[in-house]
């Protein structure tokens, strides 16, 4: 697994074998960020579900001012740390060791502000629909900020999930991504 663009392209990543991590493909990770294009740049950047930290990593590659990452396998948290380090960006980041799920609840209490928000949770779950229900209540998202939920292309995910409604959607065989912002409050 590699860096595919920006700054840190071709810098290889590490994967463990048998770690129940499904890593976000190259092609989707490309138009994921071709998609988001200048929004990236100095963007305060959460990585939930973010198993390998490859999609944050892609997004400190593609100039992200700062990424955070959340899991909750400690094999995982692990790998991150390499990975930052073999990038040379563990300064820019954090790394929290806790259910995603989890993480967003105690966000309601003490609420920190993102530009852009990855979910990759685990397919075949109902983690991918928890989260955008808790992210939907949470005052987590920059008013212009958006969601981006990865998740099998069979799953049925909902046009509006509290204050977020789904603007875009991009399947890449079994993948899809799923594009949310705030809905806009009439003047």
């Amino acid at each position: 697994m590699k860096v595919v663009s920006g700054s840190l392209k071709g810098k290889s990543l590490k994967t463990l074998k048998g770690l129940d991590i499904r890593p976000t493909p190259n092609k989707v990770k490309e138009a994921l960020f071709n998609i988001l294009g200048d929004k990236i740049i100095d963007a305060r950047f959460l990585d939930l579900f973010a198993g390998t930290g490859n999609v944050g990593i892609e997004a400190m590659s593609h100039g992200a001012g700062e990424v955070l990452f959340v899991d909750n396998d400690k094999r995982a948290v692990q790998l991150i740390r390499e990975n930052l380090e073999r990038c040379g960006i563990k300064e820019q980041c954090e790394i929290v060791s806790q259910d995603g799920i989890d993480f967003l609840k105690a966000m309601k209490k003490n609420p920190q502000k993102f530009d852009l928000i990855f979910l990759d949770p685990p397919y075949h779950t109902s983690s991918g629909e928890s989260a955008m229900e808790e992210i939907g209540k949470a005052d987590i998202l920059e008013k212009d900020g958006l969601v981006i939920l990865e998740h099998f292309h069979k799953m049925e995910i909902k046009e509006t999930y509290g204050i977020l409604r789904r603007y875009r959607e991009r399947r890449f065989g079994d993948t899809c991504l799923s594009f949310f912002d705030k809905e806009q409050e009439e003047q």
